[in-house]
């Protein structure tokens, strides 16, 4: 009777662990075109891409199995695949539009165990890059199957375009409130205002509450919402610990920080990070009206395959400042310096403490200009 009641108990906590951690599937269904290979690159809040692969047995509906601690915390996500044209293949970037208004190659899924996204072949689009002719595939999603996930695009565009303007708090909060108050039960707007914490210097814990408080019972999540708040916390100012990086035009090994007497600003991005690039004109007034008296330099993300990406934007953009690359050592770049997302900058003062920067809102009068 006892090894019965220890088997039923085991039985039912198998059963218990087992749909706790239940993967989530979603399904991607594509006409009128076929792909060798489609992956899903989930984007995570340490800045890596979770790469999960997609099956299929008609090239029409594409399976992917997605760990459900990925899409608890995943940013966003988009699909890359792999077509071959005669005999050379390509590797097209996917754009999906629901109304052709608006168009993302970044989504977010809804809150469900299975999703289903029904997408229709529209057209190409070829659109010349540092590494060539890039080539894009436009889809028109279903909106009455897949509607959350057409609001994305629009929650997503959204968020860049406040991300990449200098638009004032108060427009902001009224945008962002009014986009909540319209849809107050969207899980996707929902993950899309958590990005916003990002900002600790343009929204408050006052502004945060607010949103959350707006947002319908059905997506809250007290806990989830306790941690935005926590990393919402005034930073305390920390002691900046150099370490040495690979200058991308030299390939020498020099710190960060050459010399610590100045003020220094230290710019993290990435070569794929179009909202990062965005802000390359503010930096540049920057780097103009205070270079006597503040260094600049960028630090790329990048992995290893993605140097020469970064090196081609450096001297297209004809940066003026030193930029170095972690290649390999990005992990540890990322958990060093407590970068949740980018962009994201540090201004380090001769004392050597650190604080974040943003160049949409803080001031860097007292540093004097350089005119």
């Amino acid at each position: 009777m006892k090894t019965r009641t220890i088997l039923l108990y085991l039985i039912l906590l198998s059963v218990n662990v087992s749909s706790y951690a239940q993967d989530r599937q979603l399904n991607l269904y594509i006409e009128d075109i076929k792909y060798d290979s489609i992956a899903l690159s989930m984007l995570m809040p340490d800045q890596t891409m979770r790469l999960i692969d997609g099956h299929t047995t008609d090239s029409v509906k594409w399976i992917f199995e997605i760990p459900d601690v990925v899409f608890l915390n995943y940013l966003s996500a988009n699909f890359r695949c792999k077509q071959t044209l005669d005999t050379a293949s390509i590797n097209p970037g996917m754009l999906f539009t629901c109304d052709y208004d608006q168009s993302s190659g970044s989504l977010l899924f809804d809150n469900k165990k299975v999703i289903n996204l029904y997408a229709t072949f529209e057209d190409v689009y070829k659109k010349d890059t540092d590494s060539g002719t890039g080539y894009y595939h436009l889809f028109m999603i279903e909106d009455e199957s897949s509607p959350e996930i057409c609001r994305s695009i629009l929650f997503l565009n959204e968020y860049f375009n406040w991300a990449k303007n200098d638009i004032p708090h108060d427009e902001a909060m009224k945008n962002w409130l009014e986009l909540i108050n319209e849809y107050p039960g969207s899980y996707t707007l929902y993950k899309v205002v958590k990005l916003l914490r990002k900002q600790v210097k343009y929204f408050t814990m006052d502004d945060f509450q607010q949103f959350y408080a707006t947002f319908a019972t059905t997506v809250r999540n007290p806990r989830e919402w306790e941690d935005v708040l926590n990393y919402m916390k005034e930073p305390k100012k920390l002691a900046f610990s150099n370490m040495d990086m690979e200058d991308c035009m030299t390939g020498e090994m020099v710190p960060i920080i050459v010399n610590p007497k100045k003020d220094n600003l230290i710019i993290f991005s990435a070569s794929d990070c179009e909202i990062c690039h965005k802000l390359i004109p503010l930096y540049k007034e920057i780097h103009k009206e205070f270079k006597n008296s503040l260094e600049i330099v960028y630090v790329s993300l990048d992995e290893e395959d993605a140097k020469d990406a970064w090196k081609k934007l450096i001297k297209r953009e004809q940066i003026p400042w030193r930029s170095l690359v972690t290649g390999a050592k990005s992990k540890e770049v990322i958990q060093k310096y407590g970068i949740k997302g980018i962009p994201f900058a540090l201004l380090i003062t001769p004392s050597g403490e650190s604080t974040i920067f943003d160049p949409r809102i803080n001031d860097l009068s007292y540093l004097g200009s350089a005119e």
